[in-house]
């Protein structure tokens, strides 16, 4: 069995800074998130398993939810899933295994709040009280992500601007290929 550590000031394993997360089979949690739910991972789920648990259920280095696919698998009772870094899926109308039952089940607004991890284990809690911004920081991340998205943005604006004053396609190379006798 593995054991459970809480990096604290006190510990002579980890240092002072890294205070704000415990460790599990060499996994960094949120303080606040369950420790029964950090020692019993289904098969395939959960930071060491899924890939995209490992891309959108960590901040500042610490997981702190599951992904919207695991949340799927855990019937939502361990959070509604996240969807991005710090975005939880809290849309409404959103069906339970929605790609395979026949009937799925409706969740309304109301129980996705009661189940949300940020109403829940991480209600009150301050992003910047999790994990360790030395080892990831998540809100700088984020910044990096938006600068794409807002440079991807203004050059399509830019491509529709020029074809619609000037007439201007986007020259693509041709590849043509001249052969001599």
């Amino acid at each position: 069995m593995t054991e459970l550590t809480t990096c604290d000031s006190t510990s002579t394993h980890y240092d002072k800074h890294y205070k704000n997360y415990y460790v599990y089979n060499n996994v960094f949690y949120c303080l606040t998130f369950p420790k029964e739910w950090a020692s019993s991972h289904l098969p395939n789920s959960g930071p060491s398993e899924c890939e995209l648990c490992q891309k959108v259920g960590f901040w500042n280095g610490a997981f702190i939810g599951y992904c919207v696919k695991c949340a799927d698998i855990y019937n939502f009772e361990r959070g509604m899933g996240f969807i991005d870094i710090g975005e939880e899926n809290i849309y409404e109308n959103y069906y339970i295994k929605q790609k395979k039952e026949k009937n799925p089940i409706k969740i309304d607004k109301n129980t996705f709040m009661e189940k949300s991890a940020f109403s829940t284990y991480l209600k009150n809690v301050n992003p910047d009280d999790i994990g360790n911004k030395e080892i990831c920081d998540s809100l700088e991340l984020i910044s990096k992500k938006v600068e794409i998205i807002l440079a991807e943005k203004e050059r399509k604006l830019k491509e529709v601007l020029r074809k619609t004053l000037y007439g201007e396609e986007e020259k693509e190379e041709s590849h043509t290929v001249s052969t001599s006798v």
